[in-house]
């Protein structure tokens, strides 16, 4: 369901319109799986889950105009991006809610612990006594707000 836009001056009518139904599959599916997985949680099948409906197209609007490259703040609400660029699919979404312990299933999370990525990060810092033990939490919540988004 990835996304690519074309410049405004070679777009045509069925460029355009292609776009549109495939933006507008993109924003239901992703609206579903909301729906589905909040029905999940609430009766028990899945233990937990925040979703993103209501959300899609600004979402969408964002997947058109993010760049390789550019930085972004990973957020658990963020699946219509995910899923218009191609980084999202519906069973990986559904994996993550599941609590799928594979990292091929689930690359939301799956065994990913950010205190294993950042744990050395912080060490070396506190060593190189940049960083006192008293500002240990603070450092961890400013290197996952610097998260870049990489192989779009």
């Amino acid at each position: 369901m990835p996304t690519e836009t074309k410049a405004t001056s070679e777009l045509t009518f069925q460029d355009f319109k292609d776009e549109i139904l495939n933006d507008y599959k993109t924003a239901i599916t992703s609206r579903e799986c909301s729906l589905l997985g909040r029905r999940e949680v609430l009766t028990g099948k899945a233990k937990f889950g925040i979703f993103g409906d209501g959300k899609e197209v600004p979402q969408l609007a964002w997947a058109k105009v993010f760049k390789n490259g550019d930085f972004r703040s990973g957020y658990y609400r963020d699946q219509t991006l995910m899923m218009s660029i191609g980084k999202l699919s519906i069973q990986e979404f559904f994996a993550g809610l599941y609590g799928h312990t594979s990292i091929e299933a689930d690359p939301m999370s799956a065994d990913v612990k950010w205190v294993d990525i950042l744990e050395p990060i912080v060490l070396m810092k506190m060593v190189i006594g940049k960083t006192s033990q008293s500002k240990k939490t603070q450092v961890q919540t400013s290197l996952l707000l610097l998260v870049k988004c990489q192989d779009f």
